[in-house]
């Protein structure tokens, strides 16, 4: 069985696995699809759902095309992503973390570990939030879309130089745990559906880890 602590390097997804922020976005989602109808609000929601790691450009054009079969231009994706952007920022910021996850943290600065955020969040939003919750002090660099997951861990291990067997990845989705395999990462899941791959909380994983 792996030992966490051990490894070097620590990727983390953001929403849901840091902060408690996943039901802000679902409740957005469904606010900015409330004009077309609750049945298409039902099928946003069980889709963002299940789909965690995907970025907010992805589902929005996913939704339009699949659920009003529109085809959204650049400018359109833009402006639909921006307002949701601010319907959530806010919001994200003053979102309570999942239990054990600052401690978390604070127990891998301690040992001196690497650690990155891997986001599906936009990248500029991303920034924001994790200067805004003074969270940067944890963090060796935030990476977020337009680039997929894989892309930028790819991009992280490159300009580091980082061996994947270095690293764990901490995600709360099926798309994260794509991602990480797609890299040759150790995935470990955190509230993910699949619990066989991880823990409810990070709080779980220290007590398991003999910490207190």
């Amino acid at each position: 069985m792996l030992n966490i602590v051990k490894q070097r390097v620590f990727l983390f997804d953001f929403d849901g696995v840091i902060v408690d922020s996943v039901n802000i976005k679902t409740e957005a989602f469904a606010e900015l699809y409330r004009p077309f109808g609750e049945k298409v609000i039902s099928k946003v929601v069980r889709h963002h759902r299940s789909h965690g790691g995907m970025s907010r450009f992805e589902k929005i054009h996913y939704y339009h095309k699949q659920y009003l079969n529109q085809d959204l231009s650049n400018s359109d994706l833009m402006k639909l992503a921006n307002r949701f952007s601010r319907m959530v920022l806010n919001k994200v910021t003053k979102a309570p973390f999942i239990k054990g996850s600052f401690q978390f943290l604070k127990l891998l600065k301690d040992k001196n570990k690497i650690l990155f955020i891997i986001s599906g969040t936009p990248e500029d939003e991303i920034k924001k939030i994790i200067k805004k919750r003074h969270l940067n002090r944890f963090f060796k660099d935030v990476k977020g879309s337009p680039l997929s997951k894989q892309e930028n861990i790819e991009r992280i291990l490159k300009k580091y130089g980082i061996l994947a067997t270095d690293c764990v990845y901490f995600g709360d989705s099926k798309e994260d745990s794509d991602a990480a395999s797609s890299v040759s990462i150790v995935f470990v899941g955190i509230n993910y559906s699949c619990r066989k791959k991880g823990y409810k909380d990070f709080a779980q994983m220290i007590r398991r880890m003999g910490h207190r």
